[in-house]
């Protein structure tokens, strides 16, 4: 009878054990850790690719720790921020202190302790802080097992002291008869057993997934020849039979978010009771749990993601969409607690995308970014310093000034020894504060720029972030400047009455393709400067024409989301409907009456060109139609020129959009939404995305830019 201490935990591990098979050696090494003798080695390091088994073996010797009765805790190092503080309160949650009572004396009243950190390549940021100050104060009785996927960083391969106690042990593939064991135990036909041999090649998780394939379907022979690739095809296979579309589509799910929960699974699904899709997922050899909720294998989610992008981008962008708009809403109302852990799930959506990538790929796949505090008035100092090594004496002196006037808007990373390794500040902006500018050139500049715009008339407060410094590698991309970027996110959607944000950068080139791709920060090409022999560029945010809310959606792609849509939406009794308007202009091409004039060749040359620029801001704002009636009707009497760049993006979109309405214009939509409104990259790398010819996908854009240009120019002759 099963009692209530029977937990989750304890299902998991009796099921693990099992079907475990091999890998004596490695338990021997390991098991010696639970002898009452000195122990041979302080650290067992499980070093091996995603896949090959070091989390089962943790989690295996964790459960005999249990049942032996020797004390353990067991950390997921990708569940906890790559920060000092962040391991000490989780170790200390683990073992239960409080945080007056030191960690070594608590250890130490242990005969013996074993230490479990799986995925300890996440804390490899913290590792030098580990070797130096924290793991030599463990008691000699305490054991640390670790698993990562990447080798063991120095001093534990360099230093002879370290190497004699530090044991590392590399997995590999399992052995063909390691795998027939696994075959056996998991009731699996004898005469099937060579081909699902053949297909994993031993790969331990590919494996378990074959296997659980072969299960699904309830026999038949396994022909690993039909699809070609270990995995592609093993996934292809198994979600083409999934007989149950609730659980295909959970499944999917899954594989797209950072970290699935029931209420993430509703969202992304668009149902309300999705708890038994989650317990199926729970169920899955290949699915993990972190923290606040589960995961697939790292492996797993690569591919399940491949496979949906080749099968059906469409049902991945719609999937990707709905998760977007559950992040943004909750970002809306943040709870500070999880406020960054809000932004990394936003984030992880995009870290496929061609611009973003480099940018959100800096880091471990968990937690990607370190900690970013407000600097004390301690730390001034050094950030004077770093500026000084890099920008010059002049930028440390504005700085300095900076500093005595508004002390809180600088934000600071800290190494492991808790000096600044990267600073930010950012100035605020009013009325009341325009004497804080003093004689710095370039926030000078700014404020002129401001007062052209009408501010500070109108009221409100603008933000300047003018010093961005990491120390080791100033403005190059890094986790550091990452985690800048997220706390620029946070304070623009935190900050009451804010009416402008600026970014002061160093070689603007670099950050207009981001600025484009996100439409968020467009580069400022009147404001240009020079600051120790670099280019610097001034980047805006108008947040009068695209309140945070808005912006946080078009990021997410979703559309009808600006003005514009609304006004569209709410007058469209009083238009010809945008189907009407698109057969209409089929008709007059297939009868000939559209004969090319003048007019009609520049509009068209407009819709191109604002297409192509459609997150450039100020290319936008010099583009005839901003001037048309269709704008200027979306826009509303009297709209400056933020408003009708904001309206003309919004046509735009919703013109594109409702392309992929009609079954036989949606391959014009993919191609134009693709290369304009989210672009891959390229060209060449959207036709590659859209897995089409180049010249097939080149025709399908020019198809889709006659079609969106037929579309406005008849709306535009109908006002």
């Amino acid at each position: 009878m099963m009692t209530h201490s029977h937990s989750w935990a304890m299902r998991l591990a009796e099921r693990r054990a099992r079907t475990f098979v091999g890998r004596e050696a490695e338990l021997r090494v390991l098991r010696g850790v639970l002898e009452p003798r000195e122990l041979a080695f302080q650290v067992i390091a499980l070093v091996g690719p995603p896949g090959c088994g070091k989390t089962t073996l943790l989690r295996l010797l964790s459960t005999e720790c249990h049942e032996a009765g020797v004390p353990h805790a067991f950390i997921d190092a990708r569940a906890i921020q790559p920060s000092t503080d962040a391991l000490l309160r989780a170790l200390r949650g683990a073992l239960h202190l409080s945080e007056a009572r030191p960690i070594p004396a608590a250890l130490a009243k242990h005969t013996r302790f074993i230490l479990v950190i799986d995925n300890y390549d996440a804390f490899y940021p913290l590792h030098d802080w580990l070797c130096e100050k924290f793991f030599p104060q463990l008691p000699a009785s305490t054991a640390v097992l670790l698993g990562s996927r990447k080798p063991l960083p120095e001093p534990w391969r360099t230093d002879p002291a370290w190497r004699e106690l530090v044991k590392v042990l590399e997995l590999g593939n399992l052995s063909e008869e390691e795998a027939r064991t696994y075959l056996r135990l998991r009731a699996v036909p004898q005469e099937e057993h060579e081909r699902l041999i053949a297909f994993s090649r031993g790969h331990p998780l590919a494996l378990s997934l074959a296997v659980d394939l072969y299960l699904q379907r309830g026999g038949g022979p396994f022909d690993p020849d039909a699809e070609p690739g270990l995995m592609q095809a093993l996934v292809r296979r198994f979600m083409g039979d999934l007989s149950d579309p609730p659980l295909r589509a959970a499944l999917e799910a899954c594989a797209v978010v950072r970290v699935t929960t029931e209420a993430v699974l509703s969202a992304v699904l668009g149902k309300p009771d999705v708890r038994a899709e989650f317990d199926w997922l729970c169920s899955l050899s290949f699915v993990d749990f972190y923290s606040v909720g589960i995961y697939p294998h790292d492996l797993v989610r690569d591919v399940l993601l491949f496979d949906m992008k080749w099968r059906n981008p469409d049902r991945l962008a719609e999937l990707r969409r709905r998760a977007l708009e559950y992040y943004a809403g909750r970002l809306q109302r943040p709870a500070s607690s999880d406020f960054e852990d809000l932004i990394e799930d936003y984030l992880f959506l995009h870290r496929d995308h061609a611009v973003f990538s480099p940018f959100l790929r800096v880091g471990s796949s968990g937690a990607i970014l370190p900690t970013c505090e407000p600097a004390t008035a301690a730390d001034h100092r050094q950030m004077v310093a770093l500026l000084r090594r890099w920008e010059g004496d002049e930028s440390a002196r504005l700085l300095a000034r900076w500093l005595q006037v508004q002390p809180s808007g600088a934000q600071a990373i800290r190494d492991d020894c808790g000096n600044v390794a990267a600073f930010m500040f950012t100035a605020e902006l009013d009325a009341s504060r325009k004497a804080h500018i003093g004689d710095d050139p370039i926030a000078h500049a700014i404020w002129e720029y401001l007062e052209r715009c009408g501010f500070p008339a109108d009221g409100g407060v603008a933000t300047l972030t003018r010093f961005v410094v990491v120390a080791q590698n100033y403005q190059e991309l890094s986790p550091e400047l990452a985690a800048f970027a997220v706390a620029v996110v946070q304070h623009c959607l935190t900050v009451p009455d804010l009416k402008f944000s600026f970014n002061v950068l160093v070689h603007p080139e670099r950050w207009e393709p981001l600025a484009a791709a996100t439409g968020f920060f467009p580069r400022v090409s009147e404001l240009n400067f020079e600051v120790g022999g670099r280019p610097v560029g001034v980047f805006m945010q108008d947040w009068r024409a695209v309140p945070p809310d808005v912006w946080l959606k078009r990021l997410a792609g979703l559309p009808g989301t600006g003005k514009g849509a609304e006004n569209q939406h709410g007058e469209a009794g009083s238009s010809p409907s945008t189907q009407a308007l698109m057969t209409r202009a089929a008709q007059a091409r297939s009868n000939g009456s559209q004969t090319p004039d003048a007019s009609r060749e520049r509009f068209d040359g407009a819709v191109r060109h604002a297409l192509k620029h459609y997150h450039v801001w100020d290319m936008l704002a010099s583009n005839p139609l901003v001037d048309a009636k269709i704008v200027h009707k979306t826009a509303g009497p009297g709209a400056g020129i933020a408003a009708r760049v904001q309206a003309l993006q919004d046509i735009l979109r919703d013109a594109v959009e409702f392309l992929g309405t009609v079954p036989t214009r949606e391959r014009l939509y993919r191609a134009l939404h693709y290369t304009y409104l989210e672009p891959q990259g390229s060209q060449e790398q959207t036709a590659e995305f859209l897995n089409l010819p180049f010249s097939t996908y080149r025709g399908h854009l020019r198809a889709g830019i006659r079609a969106v240009a037929d579309l406005l120019w008849h709306k535009e002759a109908d006002l």
